[in-house]
């Protein structure tokens, strides 16, 4: 009896760590939708005219130096960065 309680627990956890981990039932209809039904491509630029420049802001903030070796050049950081589209208007 025990054993199927426990079988029953897990298949409870099994199953909210799935629902989270694929998002909630907007975040899937909106890549659904985005994704599947508009056929969005990753490769096309944002901008109406192909000749214009596409100008983007990038930020990069330090928060933390996680682990340095310098044997093997590789540093571990945890870091936040922005990427931000800047519009222009034309006049």
């Amino acid at each position: 009896m025990a054993q199927l309680q426990q079988m029953k627990i897990s298949i409870i956890i099994l199953y909210c760590l799935l629902y989270w981990t694929f998002g909630s039932p907007d975040e899937r209809r909106l890549l659904k939708h985005l994704l599947i039904e508009q056929q969005y491509n990753k490769l096309e630029r944002p901008a109406q005219n192909i000749s214009e420049p596409v100008t983007v802001s990038i930020g990069f903030s330090l928060l933390q130096i996680m682990n340095f070796d310098p044997k093997k050049q590789v540093l571990v950081t945890n870091a936040w960065m922005t990427h931000v589209r800047i519009l222009t208007k034309k006049i």
